[in-house]
């Protein structure tokens, strides 16, 4: 018995298809539904790639962490700083990075752009030091886009970074694995291999978040995002940024 609606033509490729798996003619619900979700996943659509200011945003992070990462002196420092990154479990973190180590305990903030240092910024809390830590900055990074003839993807970038500890290390697996569950929380944006970009020396500015341009928040108002221009904010001059990288890189 069909509904008036049925393509009674689909129905019967459906049915066609069920024959072939089942000669028979004997067929279950579960025979059905396996074959109705063969052509689900025949007509599913690919996954959205990441937007370009995704890959920025990933790219961004990708290049501190291989600074801080190139610092360290053996597996074991370097796995712990990894472990820093997006470092509040299985989810995404609000704050790229909580360094409780490192002078007192750090957070960094990165928001990375290709032009102006005007940054999105997604809430209170991601310039706020975090509880417990003595420091919180946002780390404006400004990058250039390349033909391909020089810089590098998001892709290129994950490759340095698994090749920051040689496979004959014994941490190596570790290292690989926590890296890997690491780029699985941040997204399939640190695998990108469309864009291409390079960073500049000194186009990484560490700024206190109290530096910060913030809204005034009213009165039953609990959450804003909003865009700031960090161009005139106080930094952490080239000493005390050589200081705080040191700590960073050595747990």
């Amino acid at each position: 018995r069909l509904d008036p609606s049925c393509d009674s033509d689909l129905l019967a490729t459906i049915l066609g298809r069920m024959h072939e798996i089942e000669p028979s003619g004997t067929f279950s619900g579960e025979l059905l539904f396996g074959v109705i979700d063969e052509v689900v996943e025949i007509v599913r659509r690919p996954p959205r790639p990441p937007s370009k200011e995704e890959v920025i945003g990933a790219w961004g992070e990708m290049h501190l962490l291989h600074l801080f990462l190139a610092g360290s002196n053996s597996a074991d420092d370097k796995i712990k700083v990894l472990s820093c990154w997006e470092s509040d479990g299985a989810a995404r973190d609000i704050i790229d990075f909580r360094f409780s180590y490192a002078s007192g305990g750090t957070s960094i903030e990165v928001k990375t752009s290709t032009s102006e240092r005007t940054h999105h910024i997604n809430g209170i809390s991601q310039v706020t030091v975090p509880d417990g830590y003595a420091n919180g900055l946002l780390g404006s990074l400004i990058i250039a886009e390349t033909d391909g003839s020089s810089g590098k993807t998001a892709c290129d970038l994950l490759a340095d970074l698994r090749a920051l500890v040689p496979d004959s290390d014994e941490r190596f697996d570790e290292f690989r694995d926590s890296l890997g569950s690491k780029v699985s929380i941040r997204g399939p944006e640190c695998s990108d291999e469309r864009y291409f970009f390079s960073a500049r020396e000194g186009s990484l500015r560490l700024i206190p978040v109290a530096s910060v341009p913030k809204p005034t928040i009213g009165v039953g108002i609990t959450e804003v995002e909003w865009v700031a221009d960090v161009s005139g904010c106080l930094e952490i001059d080239a000493t005390g940024a050589a200081s705080l990288l040191s700590s960073i890189s050595s747990p």
